[in-house]
């Protein structure tokens, strides 16, 4: 008879002991052997597996009463399983310049010929093998001015560029360096350049003059001697005039031919600039409120990221681009993240109103708006924020009105305290 019994693992475990020597065969079951998962998952399916040669064995050894010493138990080999993994879709590369990038001058969106006059001048520059004139680029905040900048620098194609910001603050050290590293034939790119004190003014001064000075160094005037000048008892007509300090004169020359470089510089303030300084500048270039190229520029950014804007709604986005400065940039955010939410590649007149009244409010800070109310007003004074005042102000300037009152709190408050300021009293 057959004894099953179970062990504790679960696994049954079948001894099998004739009766009978008479008895020639029984039922053969196959011993308990754990089966890995797969292969409990093809014999639930109902898949068919080939024996191997292994199994053969083993039935025969238990028919026979026993398994040979050397018998190893082999697994069948698991076939290669293929996966296919469906393919990701490819998304677009965030950029890391921003909403806004000019490669070249010819990008520059811009209703007048600043950009085709500036790459004539690069032009007549490579062409002489010479260096670029000094340019100074001014304007309001958001009028573009670092990036025409920019877009002048890559078209000069300068070997070396060093770029300085001047709001964070810079010191006569940083300066000299600066310069030392652009002096053959690089270009010293300043932003906020009226923000420079004395000594930079002088050491930039000395840079761009005509080479009187070093860069970085105080001229000793000890440096020509008592002794290169020449007496009356020692002159002698027949003899050229030699000076002991000639050595020292050729270096010096020679460090002054090697301060060879171009000043691009952007201001918002050009009354604050040096008048020295200011003078030095070869070129100035205005760029004024051109509402036109912002909404350019805006609709630009927006289709290099898969978003159509409808020619209806340019006199909306025009708008708010002529009375509030340097918002194109937050508005084409705006603008792309409210297009994503709302699932939509296109935005026509409504949805751009319904941005620029809801989500550049709280993007751009109060006082922004309060500089462009003042400008609106046109020295109107109101006391009172009234609901009737705040309602004609909207409809006037289009902002919405969580701007409108925002910035009119902000400019009454001023006035209030501009009257309440104590006069100065002579003594």
């Amino acid at each position: 008879m057959a004894d099953e019994s179970i062990d504790g693992e679960g696994l049954v475990g079948n001894q099998f002991q004739a009766a009978n020597e008479d008895v020639v065969s029984k039922e053969i079951v196959p011993p308990a052997v754990r089966m890995p998962k797969r292969e409990e998952h093809e014999l639930a399916s109902g898949a068919d597996i080939a024996p191997t040669k292994s199994d053969e064995q083993l039935a025969d050894a238990k028919l026979e009463g026993g398994l040979p010493e050397n018998f190893v138990k082999t697994d069948p080999p698991i076939q290669p399983v293929e996966v296919t993994i469906p393919a990701r879709k490819k998304r677009k590369p965030l950029s890391t310049q921003g909403p806004f990038h000019v490669p070249t001058l010819r990008h520059f969106c811009s209703s007048t010929r600043i950009p085709q006059t500036l790459e004539h001048l690069v032009l007549n520059s490579l062409s002489e093998n010479r260096r670029l004139e000094h340019t100074l680029i001014h304007g309001r905040m958001g009028c573009g001015s670092m990036l025409l900048a920019r877009a002048l620098v890559r078209e000069l194609a300068a070997t070396r560029v060093v770029e300085i910001e001047a709001l964070r603050g810079c010191t006569p050290v940083i300066l000299s360096r600066a310069i030392n590293r652009v002096a053959d034939g690089g270009v010293l790119l300043v932003r906020h350049i009226e923000m420079f004190d004395e000594n930079c003014d002088s050491m930039l001064i000395d840079a761009l003059g005509d080479g009187n000075t070093p860069v970085g160094e105080q001229v000793r005037r000890s440096a020509i001697s008592d002794s290169s000048i020449v007496s009356l008892a020692d002159f002698d007509p027949t003899k050229p005039l030699q000076n002991k300090n000639d050595d020292s004169q050729d270096a010096l020359s020679k460090h002054r031919k090697r301060l060879n470089f171009t000043l691009i510089a952007t201001a918002h303030l050009t009354s604050r600039i040096g008048y020295r300084v200011r003078t030095r500048f070869e070129h100035l270039v205005h760029l004024r409120k051109d509402q036109s190229a912002l909404r350019e520029a805006v609709v630009r950014s927006l289709q290099r990221r898969g978003l159509a804007v409808t020619t209806d709604a340019y006199p909306t986005l025009e708008r708010i681009l002529a009375s509030v400065d340097d918002c194109a940039e937050h508005l084409a955010r705006c603008m792309r993240l409210r297009a994503e939410i709302e699932g939509v590649d296109c935005i026509d007149a409504d949805l751009a109103r319904s941005i620029i009244t809801e989500d550049l409010p709280t993007r751009l800070p109060d006082e922004q708006y309060a500089a462009a109310l003042t400008r609106h007003l046109c020295g109107r004074r109101i006391k009172v924020a009234s609901d009737e005042e705040i309602s004609r102000l909207v409809e006037e300037t289009g902002w919405g009105e969580a701007a409108v009152r925002g910035a009119l709190m902000i400019t009454i408050r001023e006035e209030s305290a501009r009257r309440t300021k104590t006069p100065n009293i002579l003594t």
